[in-house]
């Protein structure tokens, strides 16, 4: 006659993978508590369901520090874009003529805020910073 035998790897991998104890395994798979806390006992299911967990922290540690990587280095690249607009628009303004005083401080105040968030390393760009750029790419330097 056929038994139907337990899957013990992947009663293993639950109890690894999740927060399941072992009197709920044992109920859900028709096993015995002494024979299944003999065999995680003998496998040492506890170590590799904590090695799991650590290695899981890890990656998730990983993740995060990747993902808070790739939004500063795209923080970068904007505030150099906004920069090499506002040097820009700073030279153009300095080859005309009829230059204003005002258009001159509008330059150098962006690119002082610009700078200030370059070595802060803020988290976002300043609304008035991207206004003044947006002013200085427009030409614009009325406020």
């Amino acid at each position: 006659m056929y038994k139907n035998y337990p899957n013990w790897p992947k009663i293993k991998n639950e109890y690894a993978t999740t927060g399941i104890s072992y009197r709920k395994l044992c109920e859900k798979y028709g096993v015995s508590f002494g024979t299944l806390q003999d065999r995680a006992a003998r496998e040492k299911w506890t170590e590799h369901r904590d090695k799991f967990r650590q290695e899981t922290i890890q990656k998730t540690i990983q993740k995060m520090s990747d993902k808070a990587s790739d939004e500063q280095a795209e923080e970068q690249v904007t505030i150099d874009y906004l920069r090499q607009l506002a040097e820009t628009r700073a030279r153009q303004w300095l080859e005309n003529p009829d230059i204003m005083p005002r258009d001159l401080k509008a330059v150098t105040g962006a690119l002082k805020d610009l700078s200030d968030i370059a070595k802060s390393g803020s988290d976002a760009l300043k609304p008035p910073v991207i206004n003044i750029i947006g002013r200085l790419a427009n030409g614009n330097t009325d406020s």
